[in-house]
């Protein structure tokens, strides 16, 4: 309760507090070395600019940040044994960071002297990037992980969902996601594709089959579940396989399957009554005109698709906020954003896969207990 009440998350690995606090039960001399802690991309600033910083967004995914006091909480730090001091100090996405030094140009090629803005945590950055800056947007990510977000006037803590204040001051978002999306193509492709088979190629197959992939169902839980059952013990599959079934049935499985899953997501988007009127898609399998459509039945709801929302983008627009280049960060992604496709569903489709999705359910259901102590 002291953790969810304080850092508006529940405890679950994803976290960098339990896994201090692993450190402090199996490595204890290792975390009694430790004189500061910085974050992956925070440690890369701090070669560049000599500053040790972080965004507060970056800090709310620790479990270690006061999110009603904005500040990091004495309390959380003690379960883990670390002294608030060895944390950064933290600052605004688009804060000033420090200046590219000497030996960092020397290193780089970069100017000395360059500007260097805080930034913030690839989600929300990406999220920004795609023009998700209003209440009431979500973002369907279909990259490596896959993501269910949506923006909300205020923090809506939840211990189904992960709650991070948004890079627009004021604006807040909140998460459900798969812990397998796109990778799942990429582990296809790896185990059983021919060497040197493209994604395009898959695809191809995928599209001979018909919505259904003639009864294969496919589970995505090759890494355990987040959203939204929390089991690190599920595992994915591939169910409803007969001697009549062909590859294209199962790469088809496989793109609904993810879809599913995003969908499955979103029912605790639905159980917590947040509006939604638009969805927008991103990430590499939004690269697929097929895994896009099928995502957009799904939703059974418009789908647009920003023509360039990657993480680097979204860094740059606030690189120019924070360097005066745009008056503010909505301005920012006004003047630069652009879409590539606006999807719309297919009413018999959307219907179609309604109906499979509660098939998909079921099958959950029926096999969840099965992976309870099978799981290495």
């Amino acid at each position: 309760d002291l953790i969810f009440k304080t850092a508006f998350q529940a405890p679950t690995p994803t976290w960098t507090l339990p896994q201090m606090l692993w450190l402090r039960n199996n490595e204890p001399r290792a975390l009694k070395r430790t004189r500061h802690i910085l974050f992956v991309k925070d440690y890369v600033r701090y070669l560049l600019t000599g500053e040790m910083a972080c965004d507060s967004v970056e800090a709310q995914g620790t479990l270690f940040w006061d999110m009603r006091a904005g500040r990091w909480s004495d309390a959380l730090c003690d379960l883990a044994g670390i002294p608030p001091a060895a944390l950064p100090r933290i600052g605004r996405p688009t804060d000033l960071a420090g200046v590219i030094t000497a030996r960092a140009a020397a290193d780089t090629g970069l100017r000395a002297g360059t500007p260097v803005i805080l930034g913030a945590s690839d989600s929300a950055v990406e999220d920004y990037a795609a023009g998700a800056v209003a209440p009431g947007q979500c973002v369907l990510k279909l990259a490596t992980a896959g993501n269910v977000n949506v923006m909300t006037a205020k923090a809506r803590p939840h211990r189904e969902t992960l709650t991070y204040s948004h890079v627009v001051p004021g604006l807040w978002y909140t998460v459900t996601a798969t812990n397998a999306a796109a990778v799942c193509q990429r582990w296809y492709r790896d185990t059983f594709c021919a060497p040197g088979t493209s994604y395009d190629a898959i695809d191809g197959e995928a599209a001979q089959a018909p919505p259904g992939s003639n009864g294969v169902f496919f589970h995505p839980y090759l890494q355990g579940e987040r959203s939204p059952y929390w089991d690190a013990n599920l595992r994915g599959s591939f169910t409803g396989l007969s001697m009549a079934n062909t590859r294209g049935d199962i790469a088809r499985a496989l793109l609904e399957g993810v879809a599913f899953s995003l969908r499955d997501c979103y029912r605790t988007i639905e159980k917590m009554k947040l509006s939604v009127h638009e969805f927008l898609l991103i990430g590499g399998g939004a690269k697929s005109a097929l895994w896009s459509d099928i995502v957009c039945d799904l939703f059974n709801a418009p789908v647009k698709c920003p023509a360039c929302c990657d993480a680097s983008f979204g860094s740059a627009l606030l690189a120019g906020v924070g360097t005066g280049i745009f008056a503010d960060e909505i301005s920012a992604v006004k003047q630069c954003l652009r879409f590539d496709r606006e999807l719309r569903p297919d009413p018999a489709r959307a219907a179609f896969y309604n109906a499979r999705f509660a098939h998909y359910r079921s099958i959950h259901d029926a096999m969840s207990g099965c992976y309870r102590g099978l799981a290495p």
